[in-house]
């Protein structure tokens, strides 16, 4: 697992240890961010259930001016803590040890342009994280959501948010979301 593109490019990056961490693909990173280019420079990131903090480390490599990590795993905090010190990126970044429904309540009012959520696959983690984040509005107006998920399991509409596009794989599907009450 590497950083793709970028101030960082070809950083390598290290992975919590364990079977609950999926790291995204190389290629279906570089998908993600050719699809979501035009929105990084200088954007507010947040990365949900962020793992390894690969995706919210390539959007800061990529220009984002700030990203903010959240997981509920301390061994997964302290990979995100050591990649981003590691690739000289921590100065614009945030990382919470907190659950994603906890770190949602606490930012009530702060607004994000990219929201990238990877939950795990089992259980409604991803449906009720993005109910939330239409209810509390974390979104910009022009901002973007995109939801890893299994390709197989489709997302129920959200008030707020509007399916705009999807990119699916085998298994693994990103759906992204947009405000349609800007």
């Amino acid at each position: 697992m590497r950083i793709i593109s970028g101030t960082a490019r070809g950083f390598k990056l290290i992975s919590p240890k364990g079977i609950e961490t999926r790291p995204t693909q190389d290629r279906m990173k570089e998908d993600l961010f050719n699809i979501l280019s035009p929105k990084i420079l200088g954007s507010r990131f947040l990365d949900l259930y962020c793992g390894s903090g690969a995706i919210g480390i390539e959007a800061l490599s990529r220009g984002a001016a700030y990203a903010l990590f959240a997981d509920k795993s301390a061994e997964a905090i302290n990979a995100v803590k050591a990649n981003l010190n590691k690739s000289q990126l921590i100065n614009n970044a945030e990382i919470f040890h907190m659950a994603a429904n906890k770190i949602i309540e606490v930012l009530k009012g702060k607004k994000f342009d990219i929201i990238f959520m990877d939950p795990p696959y089992e259980g409604d983690e991803l449906a009720l994280s993005l109910a939330v984040i239409s209810k509390e509005s974390l979104l910009s107006d022009n901002g973007v959501v995109v939801a890893e998920g299994p390709a197989e399991k489709d997302l129920p509409e959200f008030e707020g948010l509007r399916l705009y596009r999807q990119k699916k794989y085998k298994n693994i599907k990103f759906d992204f979301f947009e405000r349609t009450n800007k």
